[in-house]
């Protein structure tokens, strides 16, 4: 799998799940200090042309592309667990097939207003 943007790929690189960093041609502060972290961590680096993320990412990469492992599958009392000292964590469940109308997540739902009743069905597409 792959993700892009320098926070993004510095966030799976700290929990240890990037296996490859491709980088373009870029110097700055930020992905110098994510080179040095993968460098340590023992992660390949291998620079790439722009061209190339610029395919891999539709072009918002911000000059670093990291090929990373699937997060392993959890349970919901998993991720609802709330760490000693921590916050209850948000979770967003989304549709993978799609809804007819933004207003519909959630299943069935009726609108009221202007002295009319509208119902919204989700749908999958």
């Amino acid at each position: 799998m792959l993700i892009y943007g320098i926070n993004a790929v510095t966030e799976a690189l700290r929990a240890g799940r990037v296996r490859e960093i491709r980088v373009a041609a870029r110097s700055d502060s930020r992905l110098r200090a994510l080179l040095d972290e993968a460098r340590a961590k023992g992660v390949p680096v291998r620079a790439v042309a722009r061209e190339v993320l610029d395919a891999e990412s539709q072009g918002s990469h911000q000059g670093v592309v990291g090929d990373v492992l699937p997060a392993p599958p959890a349970t919901l009392q998993e991720l609802a667990r709330v760490e000693p000292g921590g916050h209850p964590p948000l979770i967003v469940v989304l549709g993978a097939a799609g809804w007819r109308r933004r207003q519909s997540i959630g299943g069935r739902r009726s609108l009221r207003g202007r002295g009319r009743r509208r119902e919204y069905r989700a749908r999958a597409r």
